[in-house]
């Protein structure tokens, strides 16, 4: 059996005297099949006297508490705004043989990629907002499909930009899913009340769904920071549900070598944001995938000379009263330019999603800007052994090449 897959993440644009012009989309090719997903195309200007910012076209509605969604509209905001809305978030998981992975928000395809066997870990993301929940699939090469979902707060919540958002539109559906585009208003804003705390709120209005929420930050000390944010909803249309979602954050450095950081999210059965009452969904998978809460703990400690080590436990469970729980061990180290490092992962109960694994890794330097790799996996009894080879040839261009052999 053989199996071709492909898969290009692009943006394009120009400048024109004050105005920027974007656009971003994700295109795939498996196996003679091609599919093309336009996440946004927009015109964008900043008024430095007003230190605002003005998008018109297909965009993503941006608000500093609630999930927002893609409209054909305008909007306006604060310049530091923009930072909120270009930060990647850093997906991470597991591949038992090279494979693809594709990642959702809201059923829309906003990044695919191929990784190595291994941990791995995509970095700088572009999410839609950053407040909705992110789906991951992982397609193995064997033909085995797996798929897990991020909560945002475990992506993290991220301290909003000071100032003001408002925005108008009608939602664009990017998704496969069917349903009404209905028009949709927005306004929020976050500020400082305080050296070490700051607030904010936000609203969004639709013909059938209201959404209105909360957040708080709390900088205790240098190195600690407390984040809260909690949303309300009320959509008439399907069901007419009412339901809230908490997420509430922690990262704390205990002194030089330590750190620490917990997450916490919860929701009602009856949450809903904007894009799950817009548009039809897949009522079986809908509710398999749907978290109730979920936790995370993570312990890092690190020493000049003997490298990183991190360690983190996991729990989520669903509407359904489907619990899974898994915990994760890393450690790497670099001396001279070599760098090594080893990997676990092992299920701690609930439901089996993959066998656990352990992971060796090591990268070596094959020249100023390139990088040769060795690496052995056992995952439930299987090894696997490989090598591979990435380059930066320039600012501009970069290639990965690997093999590997399984037993």
């Amino acid at each position: 059996d053989a199996s071709r897959f492909g898969s290009a993440n692009t943006e394009v644009g120009f400048n024109a005297g004050d105005w920027i012009v974007r656009s971003r989309q994700v295109q795939t090719w498996q196996d003679g099949l091609s599919r093309s997903t336009h996440l946004e195309a927009y015109a964008q200007r900043t008024f430095a006297q007003h230190q605002a910012v003005l998008q018109a076209g297909q965009i993503s509605l941006y608000n500093p508490v609630l999930s927002g969604a893609p409209i054909n509209g305008v909007q306006v905001f604060t310049e530091q705004a923009l930072l909120d809305q270009e930060q990647g978030a850093t997906i991470e998981g597991i591949a038992n043989s090279p494979a693809q992975v594709e990642v959702r928000q809201n059923g829309a395809l906003i990044h695919s990629t191929v990784v190595p066997a291994g941990p791995f870990a995509l970095r700088d993301v572009r999410r839609l907002n950053t407040r909705s929940d992110v789906e991951v699939t992982v397609r193995e090469s064997t033909g085995e499909e797996r798929r897990f979902t991020v909560p945002a707060a475990m992506l993290g919540l991220g301290l909003p930009a000071a100032g003001y958002s408002v925005g108008a539109g009608r939602v664009r559906n990017i998704g496969d899913a069917k349903g009404d585009d209905p028009w949709v208003v927005s306004a929020g804003w976050n500020g400082a009340v305080h050296p070490q705390v700051s607030v904010g709120g936000g609203l969004l209005a639709a013909s059938e769904y209201r959404g209105v929420g909360a957040s708080l930050a709390w900088l205790p000390g240098l190195d600690s920071q407390v984040q809260l944010a909690s949303q309300f909803s009320d959509a008439q249309s399907h069901d007419k549900a009412q339901g809230m979602q908490t997420d509430l954050a922690w990262s704390q450095r205990l002194g030089e070598q330590w750190s620490f950081s917990a997450a916490n999210s919860w929701r009602t059965p009856g949450y809903r944001d904007l894009e799950e009452t817009t548009y039809d969904t897949q009522p079986d998978h809908h509710r398999r995938s749907r978290y109730r809460d979920q936790q995370s703990v993570t312990l890092g400690w690190s020493h000049p000379s003997l490298g990183a080590f991190s360690a983190g436990v996991s729990r989520s469970s669903n509407f359904d009263d489907e619990t899974s729980s898994r915990a994760l061990a890393s450690w790497g180290t670099s001396v001279g330019g070599v760098s090594l490092s080893a990997s676990a992962e092992w299920q701690m109960g609930g439901r089996q999603q993959q066998d656990n694994a352990v992971y060796l890794n090591l990268s070596l330097p094959l020249g100023e800007r390139r990088r040769g790799r060795a690496w052995v996996r056992n995952s439930g009894g299987e090894h696997r052994s490989g090598v591979g080879l990435n380059e930066q040839i320039d600012d501009q261009l970069s290639y990965r090449v690997s093999a590997e052999y399984d037993t």
